[in-house]
């Protein structure tokens, strides 16, 4: 059996499935210094979008944060040092997507690009962006084809003759939530166009916390799953949470 701290469900607005699984990972119900830290910044950037759900509210808030990571100086220079590709080419992407010249140059969100952004579906470098804020690491995977996600994920080839990829991969999950390391261990899992949070393991079943459903939901890993899932490996540690340190906040909350 297979299996790491019981996460909770958190419902979303539309098209933020995954923003809504990131929380339901990092649990900041259990992690006391996530929900101070989410709390206050909603509550600095409530006059831009307003909610009385307090998944929502926390939703706004990690969508705030995404935002000034693009342009707050102390943010983008940690995430260069961890990923210089999301600050030289994903970065420049998501500023061309939203098309504002005063937001690209001075960092000032404005409603209407809060709620655009909100509403944006969430690609991996958003997951990765906020793991290593929070404290986490992402995991890369060795891929059959490399589409530059580093996902783990299934072929219909693993399944042949002896099944030993299959397994190898099985086994690298299990390994993954498993792991007793100072950090916690978890796996968001994207079907193309929808994000779960993977809540616990066993042999070949996946327990989803979705965060279109009240209730989890099972799935098994066999030779009907599509080639298009995409498991992405994810520890964190509250303790290690740069968003959580004194320069950041003095940043952010000034």
């Amino acid at each position: 059996m297979t299996s790491h701290v019981e996460l909770p469900i958190y419902r979303q607005l539309h098209n933020t499935c995954g923003i809504s699984t990131f929380l339901m990972l990092i649990n900041p119900e259990r992690n006391k210094g996530f929900e101070i830290f989410l709390t206050n910044l909603y509550e600095k950037s409530s006059y831009l979008m307003k909610s009385n759900q307090t998944e929502f509210k926390w939703s706004i808030a990690i969508t705030y944060l995404l935002l000034k990571s693009m342009g707050l100086k102390i943010i983008r220079e940690y995430l260069f040092e961890k990923n210089r590709d999301i600050v030289d080419y994903y970065m420049p992407i998501v500023h061309y997507k939203i098309g504002d010249n005063n937001f690209s140059k001075t960092n000032n969100i404005s409603k209407r690009i809060l709620k655009s952004h909100l509403h944006t579906m969430r690609e991996d470098p958003d997951f990765k962006i906020l793991f290593y804020l929070f404290g986490g690491n992402f995991y890369p995977q060795e891929q059959e084809i490399r589409d530059g996600t580093g996902a783990l994920y299934f072929t219909s080839k693993d399944f042949l003759q002896d099944g030993l990829n299959y397994h190898n991969k099985l086994k690298i999950l299990q390994n993954h939530l498993n792991k007793k390391e100072g950090k916690i261990p978890c796996v968001a899992l994207n079907y193309g166009y929808h994000w779960v949070a993977i809540n616990s393991m066993n042999k070949d079943t996946i327990t989803i916390h979705n965060s279109l459903s009240a209730i989890p939901s099972l799935l098994r890993i066999d030779n009907k799953i599509l080639e298009s899932y995409r498991f992405y490996l994810f520890n964190y540690n509250e303790k290690q949470a740069f968003i959580l340190s004194k320069e950041v906040n003095e940043f952010l909350f000034s």
